[in-house]
């Protein structure tokens, strides 16, 4: 296995990738035909978690607090400044430049042991959705895992590393920057909330379980994905990362 799938049904209660991926480059949000859902959202304030006010003229306002959701690249912003969150962010953003770029994670994003085990079982567990299901993917990285498993359809992603949700909107899903520990979104908007390698990089997992439940709707869906340290392709990314690049002469190939 190249990790563990889970589905709870909650109850009543960068450049670089785009020269790797040249079809990228005709892929990118259409917002004129975003599904109606999309634009119903009620938006909760990450910093006092009340709901925030919604004009289409400017990203949402928290009357609360103050906070003001703001537009950086083109994306929605709703994580709140900080130190620790400016120290995290400079890491995050070295992502969508490099990543790609880095044998093991390329292997990591093409393998396809995650095509047969991971996206598959994700499907199975969502091949019930209904055509018009809120869907939101936490931790949406570059979009590829939204691409794979829902074969692109209407979703909402949020991703720590502004520079992923530029990725991730060439192409094709609509995406936030958030906190996953202090999603945007009110109680019960979503009918799957599901995340793919997210959990290995949070420290408190109770409180990520809690806020995904939290925007997830009464009868809806959670999915989350990990890898484990048996994994195939984690066994699969140690190797690579042995690998040592070598350069190649291209008038003269070997």
């Amino acid at each position: 296995m190249t990790g563990r799938v889970r589905s709870l049904r909650r109850e009543s209660v960068p450049q670089t990738e785009l020269q790797e991926n040249p079809e990228m480059n005709s892929k990118q949000v259409d917002e004129e035909h975003l599904p109606a859902w999309i634009s119903q959202l009620k938006y909760n304030c990450p910093r006092c978690r009340r709901a925030m006010i919604q004009n289409e003229a400017r990203p949402p306002r928290c009357e609360s607090c103050g906070f003001q959701a703001r537009i950086d690249r083109g994306v929605y912003s709703f994580v709140v400044p900080t130190d620790s969150i400016d120290e995290w962010q400079n890491t995050y953003e070295k992502l969508p430049t490099s990543s790609l770029g880095n044998t093991s994670m390329a292997v990591q994003y093409r393998s396809p042991l995650q095509q047969h085990y991971v996206v598959n079982a994700f499907r199975d567990l969502c091949s019930d959705l209904n055509p018009d299901a809120r869907i939101l993917d936490v931790g949406c990285g570059n979009g590829i895992f939204w691409e794979k498993m829902l074969d692109a359809r209407p979703a909402l992603g949020v991703d720590y590393s502004v520079g992923m949700c530029v990725l991730a909107r060439q192409r094709g899903l609509l995406a936030f920057q958030a906190d996953a520990l202090a999603l945007p979104f009110a109680d019960e908007e979503f009918d799957l909330v599901y995340s793919a390698g997210l959990l290995e990089h949070m420290a408190d997992l109770p409180a990520l379980c809690a806020e995904l439940a939290r925007v997830c709707r009464p009868g809806g869906r959670i999915v989350v994905g990990s890898g484990n340290r048996v994994s195939l392709a984690r066994q699969a990314m140690r190797l690579a990362r042995k690998v040592k690049p070598h350069p190649v002469d291209s008038k003269n190939p070997p």
